[in-house]
């Protein structure tokens, strides 16, 4: 059984007469049954069903609003709405609020302005290392250098990263949306950085190893980032610095079905 820390989404889940269970071994156990005097094998998940309680469930956590330990819990037409945001500016003297950033408005310098900004000039002024407010120009990449950017080379989901190789002139295409985003932030960097992708393959174009294997890449020095669909995890964390998540999977919950003909469990 999960534990739920907030009382108000206990609450919300008793209500709806569900029980929220952490399902992981049971599914990749196989079913042994027989038919005809065939041995059949069924999947674990094969046995899993349609919730009945999942339009109650919808119901009642549409209707509840409490604060979690990552902000504001509220569901606005089933979809998790973000918090506001404050932004801390660090230093040697300690950390000082310079503003907030808030989904409707993004960067303001107070919760109560009604201006849209993107921009960091929106916020309180900044101290920068060595106490001054002049921002860095940044550092300086030694000529003719260039960021080595690996990309993982994979089969499904390529909406999100897709390294392909172009019939015409014999090189590598990378698209999809972490290249997008990537693309886009250095865009918007106040200098410039030249960079370059890399396929994380083998000669025949195959991938090169898991994302373990990429992730490990980075850490030994052969290249200088990696960009993809890379999961954070805490193993990982240890070899390499992640930015923050940007898309999310949002909430989904495994119940447990009730079939009267399937002996419980001793």
């Amino acid at each position: 059984m999960i534990h739920v820390q907030s009382t108000a989404l206990e609450q919300t889940l008793l209500n709806a007469n569900v029980k929220v269970l952490l399902i992981f071994d049971i599914l990749d156990e196989e079913e042994t049954c027989w038919q005809n005097g065939a041995k059949l094998h069924q999947h674990g998940l094969d046995r899993l069903e349609i919730s009945q309680s999942g339009p109650k469930l919808v119901q009642e956590l549409s209707s509840k609003r409490f604060i979690g330990l990552s902000g504001d819990f509220n569901l606005l037409d089933r979809q998790l709405q973000s918090s506001n945001f404050q932004v801390v500016n660090v230093n040697d003297n300690g950390e000082r609020g310079i503003g907030y950033w808030t989904p409707q408005n993004g960067l303001v310098r107070n919760l109560n302005s009604k201006n849209t900004s993107t921009f960091i000039a929106s916020l309180g002024p900044v101290i920068w290392p060595g106490d001054t407010t002049s921002a860095p120009k940044g550092w300086q990449i030694p000529t003719g250098g260039k960021l080595k950017v690996l990309v993982p080379v994979k089969i499904g989901f390529l909406e999100f990263v897709n390294a392909s190789t172009d019939p015409t002139t014999n090189t590598t295409v990378f698209s999809g949306y972490c290249i997008d985003v990537f693309n886009a932030v250095m865009k918007s960097m106040p200098y410039s950085v030249p960079y370059e992708f890399h396929p994380f393959a083998k000669p025949n174009s195959e991938s090169a190893g898991s994302y373990n294997d990429l992730v490990y890449q980075v850490f030994l020095g052969k290249y200088d980032a990696a960009v993809g669909d890379i999961t954070i995890r805490a193993n990982r964390s240890l070899y390499v610095d992640f930015t923050l998540p940007y898309t999310e999977s949002g909430i989904s919950m495994v119940v447990p079905i009730t079939d009267n003909n399937v002996p419980k469990s001793t």
